[in-house]
């Protein structure tokens, strides 16, 4: 069963806070950015400080923690994957530009995910532009 954390607890929001920082540190020191995808960072974020707190590591939120048979007490997840992960930094990043998780990423590929974005929006607006044209024929 999986463990319960009360996320409004004055601990849970300590310790993202640590969370938060650790990944600016991460960022700054790979020289890396964060995803544009917002709502994938705030979710990676929020389980990144609820592993750290249930673990005692920041067990990459995207596998699964386990106990750790040969350490009575202990966890380990799939590949030891403790953000940053070294499937990240050696593989994912240098060669997709992005990592697993999706939370960090090289600037190049930030600005690709931007230009996506906007492409897709205006793209929605022209579709929605000839719907409204085949309505009024």
């Amino acid at each position: 069963m999986m463990q319960q954390l009360d996320m409004n607890s004055e601990e849970f929001k300590a310790e993202l806070v640590k969370t938060e920082k650790f990944t600016d540190k991460v960022c700054e020191s790979q020289g890396w950015v964060y995803s544009a995808n917002e709502d994938v960072n705030e979710g990676v974020t929020l389980g990144l400080a609820r592993h750290r707190l249930l673990f005692g590591k920041r067990f990459c939120p995207c596998f699964m923690v386990d106990p750790d048979e040969s350490r009575p007490g202990k966890f380990k997840s799939s590949d030891d994957r403790i953000c940053p992960c070294k499937p990240a930094i050696e593989k994912e990043i240098p060669e997709t530009g992005i990592c697993h998780c999706q939370i960090f990423c090289t600037p190049e590929h930030r600005e690709e995910q931007i230009k996506e974005k906007e492409a897709k929006a205006l793209a929605k607006e022209e579709l929605k532009k000839v719907e409204e044209d085949e309505v009024s024929k």
